[in-house]
């Protein structure tokens, strides 16, 4: 979280607070010519932060979900076009390994990813977000678009480190 609140030294680990008062995140460095508390403060967001206390606390380690390497690209109007959805919105699957466990389950270079277990998606930071935030050992459900055609795929959450 980029903030304007002031991140004095040594307050590294602090509530970030809303307007109510409720935590957001965990203040954690200020970006800074001067080296004061004045310029451009960062925080963890407070749900993160939760996940990851909470993976410390049962596992011992940072768990995420993966469903395999899947390189993903913005999806260009051209791109779409050309794959028979020209007003889809939604992120390309570039290329991907044929080990992963979203190639075992179906999806394939030039499909189109517009929903991951019913959220929308156009972007491929808040689509990884997803994957790993997902629980190990469920089932995601993949919206996508392929030859201009939209169907859903299954696929299976892994341990980031099974693939």
């Amino acid at each position: 979280i980029q903030t304007d609140a002031p991140i004095n030294p040594g307050n590294s680990g602090g509530p970030l607070l809303d307007p109510e008062g409720r935590v957001v995140g965990l203040n954690t460095f200020i970006l800074s010519q001067s080296g004061g508390s004045e310029g451009i403060g960062f925080a963890i967001p407070s749900n993160l932060a939760r996940r990851v206390v909470n993976d410390f606390l049962q596992y011992g380690e940072v768990r995420r979900g993966d469903i395999g390497y899947v390189e993903f690209a913005p999806l260009t109007t051209q791109a779409a076009t050309e794959l028979g959805a020209p007003n889809a919105r939604g992120v390309l699957v570039q290329r991907m390994r044929r080990d992963a466990a979203a190639f075992t389950a179906g999806l394939r270079p030039g499909d189109i990813i517009v929903a991951f277990n019913g959220t929308a998606v156009t972007d491929s930071g808040p689509l990884q977000r997803l994957i790993q935030d997902a629980p190990i050992g469920s089932t995601a459900t993949l919206d996508i678009i392929r030859d201009g055609r939209r169907t859903q795929l299954k696929v299976p959450i892994v341990r980031a480190t099974e693939q």
